[in-house]
């Protein structure tokens, strides 16, 4: 949701004439935190996608950590227009899946009213993306990253 929400937010940048020199020139602190976050949910699952934790030692605390790091990259990124959006998603899908044992729940795994903090989980579907379920968490990065990028990327 987040690289879709970049995508809009590029999208809409580009229909209102977009700076992109501005945006080549914004800076993002602790954006290496955002990479390495990637880097260990892509050695964890080989993907972004698919939630089910891998058998390796540590492999939740490893999922936490990446969380936790892209999240950090966000707090220091604070006052950027869209940014509050991001960190509240964050904090929410963090929320779920600390409450979990370092796994987003969702409905196609059983999920149930009992799961800890359930209704944080991924069990939305969005007309526009059949066959995937979000979360609450999902909606504000995707709208975060969408209104981050076109304030980037907006003339002056």
């Amino acid at each position: 949701m987040l690289a879709l929400g970049v995508v809009v937010g590029l999208a809409a940048a580009a229909l209102r004439g977009a700076d992109w020199g501005r945006l080549a020139e914004a800076r993002w602190r602790l954006w290496p935190l955002v990479l390495a976050g990637l880097a260990i949910q892509l050695l964890l699952y080989g993907r972004v996608e698919g939630r089910t934790l891998p058998d390796l030692p540590y492999a939740a605390a490893l999922y936490l950590l990446s969380h936790v790091l892209v999240l950090a990259s966000f707090a220091a990124n604070w006052r950027v227009r869209g940014v509050p959006l991001l960190i509240v998603g964050a904090l929410l899908n963090l929320a779920a899946i600390a409450a979990n044992g370092g796994q987003m729940p969702s409905t196609n795994r059983g999920m149930t009213d009992a799961t800890p903090l359930w209704f944080l989980a991924d069990w939305l579907e969005l007309p526009l993306l059949p066959r995937r379920l979000f979360s609450i968490g999902d909606l504000f990065l995707a709208v975060g990253a969408a209104v981050t990028v076109y304030g980037m990327a907006r003339r002056r």
